[in-house]
């Protein structure tokens, strides 16, 4: 991806990010507020620590992915401590539920499952729960390091 594209992608990320913070409504599942701190709460490493799919656990497949989402909402993906991928990612405020969103280049399999909207369902400042929004029976957990 051209340097020209990777700088558009973030410009518009982060424009969009503003105006969901200007426009944010109260949560159900988490406060606006709370989604808030979460955008700083993430920045760092995580590890996938729960995954499952169709209630089926496969966490194991994922037990050498640690991620990074960074200040600039950048996402990277390293598998053994090597970089694999990386992305972009963004909160997305909604009337009912808030969303992690994940974005991963196509040509990035097997780490493509990544590449999604996630309903943010539970969060500490350790912690955060994700399902799937397009398949309520996918489940992560990421742990922060």
């Amino acid at each position: 991806m051209g340097k020209f594209m990777i700088g558009f992608l973030h410009c518009t990320l982060a424009f969009a990010v503003f105006l969901g913070s200007a426009s944010c409504k109260k949560n159900e599942l988490i406060s606006c507020d709370e989604m808030r701190d979460s955008s700083k709460e993430l920045n760092g490493y995580w590890r996938v620590s729960q995954y499952s799919d169709n209630n089926q656990d496969k966490t194991n497949n994922f037990s050498a992915i640690t991620v990074k989402f960074n200040n600039s909402y950048q996402f990277m993906m390293y598998e053994n401590g090597i970089q694999q991928t990386e992305g972009s990612w963004s909160i997305k405020h909604g009337e009912d539920f808030d969303k992690l969103s994940i974005v991963i280049p196509f040509s990035d399999k097997p780490y493509k499952f990544f590449s999604s909207d996630w309903i943010i369902t539970a969060k500490s400042s350790t912690s955060i729960t994700l399902h799937n929004n397009t398949n309520e029976d996918e489940m992560m957990r990421l742990e922060k390091l």
